[in-house]
């Protein structure tokens, strides 16, 4: 990833997208609290946005379409091919994703934690892509920083966990949720030259991320990203 930075105020932005300057967006680090009022517009104010859709998340699989400023009730996925509209994603060690096919203009801002991972949010978005006209081939898929598998313990596992997640646990209890990803994707169709994932784990690196496994602060992250 590359990282960026205005008057101190850091954030990430993913290689895969450098070759897309209609796309603004970017993973802020620990420089702002997005648990505090006002820090979203401010990320914004940096990308050069003016306007902004947010989704009151709840950790499920229920996605919208937005073409207008806005909070989106009981949400974790945001679409739209509307200009100059960032679509917003709060985060410490779940994943944000943003999905951007070229081709057809749409872009999504997606929140996954392992319930979202658990109902598979992210095929549930490439469907929604299919419908309004993408081709599987054509969408480019960007994951950032989460915990990562040496800290992501999950002991009820086998109650919450499909069976096809247990092939991902690296040490008793401890699962790889990036790989998991991975498989989720190209599992749709998405070729793996079209997926960055960030690989960097939000309780390991402190100095940069917050993370609830390792403070149990409410202290969060965004992921913005929209059409210039």
């Amino acid at each position: 990833m590359i990282r960026k930075s205005n008057k101190q105020i850091q954030w990430l932005e993913f290689e895969l997208l450098a070759n897309y300057p209609e796309i603004s967006h970017g993973v802020f680090l620990n420089s702002l609290d997005f648990s505090k009022e006002g820090a979203r517009n401010l990320a914004a104010t940096k990308l050069g946005f003016t306007s902004i859709t947010n989704a009151k998340q709840c950790h499920g699989d229920t996605l919208a379409w937005v073409d207008a400023p806005s909070t989106v009730e009981s949400c974790d996925g945001l679409l739209t091919q509307k200009k100059a509209l960032a679509l917003t994603a709060i985060h410490a060690d779940c994943q944000a994703a943003i999905f951007y096919d070229p081709i057809t203009g749409i872009i999504a801002n997606i929140h996954a934690g392992w319930r979202g991972s658990v109902l598979n949010i992210y095929a549930k978005t490439i469907k929604n892509f299919v419908k309004m006209g993408a081709k599987v081939e054509n969408i480019l898929v960007c994951i950032s920083p989460s915990i990562g598998p040496d800290r992501f313990e999950f002991v009820h596992y086998l109650e919450k966990f499909p069976a096809e997640f247990h092939d991902f646990q690296v040490k008793p209890n401890y699962f790889d949720f990036w790989a998991i990803s991975q498989m989720q994707l190209e599992k749709e169709g998405v070729g793996l030259k079209n997926i960055e994932i960030a690989k960097v784990c939000t309780y390991t690196h402190a100095k940069d991320f917050f993370s609830y496994r390792r403070s149990h602060e409410k202290k969060r992250h965004v992921t913005l990203v929209g059409f210039r």
